[in-house]
């Protein structure tokens, strides 16, 4: 029996109070090490030089007979013609990033986009900045089972100044073959405008332009809002700074026109709206409005909003979410923070995680759910040197090995960085 003295017993407490604090220590260690790796922060494994890199998107499939992906980069500058690229790994490995330019003679491509049921590339350009660069274009480029292009195809009417930041591919009027909706903008010193045209397929990469609306800008989605089997547009529109959704009262997107489609205004308060998504971020079966301001002055941010049951009489619920973004250079034109917010799902989590380029904030931050009442916890993953300019970032499973992956463009840096949440979301499933 060991008998407790008034010395041994001091002894004892003070060496009970250090095994304590190191278990203490060591527990507080392990809950940190625990709620970082169940955060799931990507880790970066590869970067190409790229000058100029502006937006990117995942090209499923683009490679047919190899059933591999691709990720399309945009590059674009105030003079001197702009590039596309698709950008492949060898072997799958995301640690050998390799760029292959098929377009060197683009004007100011603000998209490309890649649809596999057509094998068709979709690219929107031109902006307002650069008068020579004002007047923009669609053009379509056929991509062959081995994921080389074919030909381009302009399938858009110029009219002069006018600008395109958004173009899906969409049969309209049910003919089996894609038409092109798409917004498009022009900006002058005194004004401003959009537009919603429909490109409709005549057959032989032939199109002949409808206009459908006045209003869309720069971003717009087409879905299916309110479930009724009808699709809606729902427009982000920069210039008017209206956030707002534009319904056809026909049986068909393709018999409408401007005295014929219905306007429902969400929400006018926040600025210049840019980019926004239809998704369920918090999986209770209701998809959100995911959508981003692009502010020059210190307060742009990510909003979600809760869609109501009907839209034109219910109230949509907002919720500002992160910190707010504010540009480098402000002053200059065309300036502005943040760019695009889209999200994902990570294996194991309920609950969707949101990326956000910050643009000319020249950050990239990482918005993580903490529960399903849109309260989120902010990583800030990658920061631009000085500031400079982020683009839009890809993300998606790049090399088909179930994890999802990242691609983000540094525009000043003249660089793309490629990462990947591989590693913690394989320390999780562990």
């Amino acid at each position: 029996m060991f008998l407790f003295t008034s010395n041994n017993y001091q002894s004892f407490r003070k060496f009970h109070f250090f095994q304590t604090k190191k278990v203490m220590i060591k527990h507080i260690a392990i809950c940190l090490l625990l709620s970082i790796v169940s955060a799931q922060i990507p880790t970066k494994l590869s970067e190409l030089t790229i000058k100029d890199p502006g937006f990117t998107s995942l090209a499923s499939n683009f490679f047919k007979n190899q059933q591999k992906n691709a990720v399309l980069l945009t590059t674009f500058g105030v003079t001197g013609l702009d590039s596309i690229y698709q950008i492949s790994f060898q072997n799958n490995n995301l640690s050998k990033p390799q760029a292959t330019a098929f377009d060197t003679k683009s004007i100011w491509p603000n998209q490309a986009d890649y649809y596999q049921q057509y094998q068709l590339i979709v690219e929107a350009g031109g902006f307002f900045p650069n008068p020579s660069k004002a007047t923009g274009d669609i053009n379509l480029y056929q991509v062959n089972d081995d994921g080389q292009i074919t030909s381009k195809i302009k399938v858009s009417k110029d009219k002069k100044d006018f600008f395109y930041h958004k173009a899906i591919l969409v049969d309209l009027n049910g003919d089996g073959l894609p038409d092109i909706l798409a917004a498009r903008a022009q900006k002058s010193v005194l004004s401003s405008s959009g537009e919603l045209i429909w490109l409709e397929n005549k057959g032989n990469f032939q199109f002949e332009e409808h206009l459908l609306t006045n209003g869309p800008d720069v971003f717009f989605i087409f879905v299916d809002l309110d479930n009724d089997g009808k699709q809606e547009v729902v427009a982000a529109q920069y210039f008017s700074k209206e956030l707002a959704i534009y319904t056809c009262q026909k049986s068909n997107w393709s018999l409408c026109n401007p005295t014929t489609i219905q306007k429902t205004l969400i929400d006018n308060t926040v600025g210049s709206l840019f980019n926004l998504e239809l998704t369920d971020l918090n999986g209770d079966g209701k998809k959100e409005l995911l959508v981003t301001n692009n502010s020059a002055s210190g307060n742009g941010q990510v909003f979600i909003y809760e869609v109501p049951d009907n839209y034109n009489t219910g109230k949509f619920i907002k919720y500002p979410i992160g910190s707010t973004y504010k540009p480098s250079l402000a002053l200059l034109p065309g300036r502005g923070a943040p760019g695009t917010a889209s999200s994902f799902s990570l294996s194991g989590t309920k609950y969707k995680y949101i990326i956000v380029s910050g643009d000319d904030a020249g950050v990239v931050r990482l918005l993580i759910p903490q529960d399903g009442s849109f309260n989120y916890k902010e990583v800030i993953v990658c920061e631009s040197k000085d500031n400079n300019t982020i683009g839009e970032v890809a993300h998606g499973d790049f090399n088909k090995d179930g994890f999802v992956d990242l691609m983000i463009p540094f525009y000043a840096e003249g660089k793309v960085e490629i990462w990947s949440f591989k590693k913690q979301q394989q320390e999780v499933s562990q």
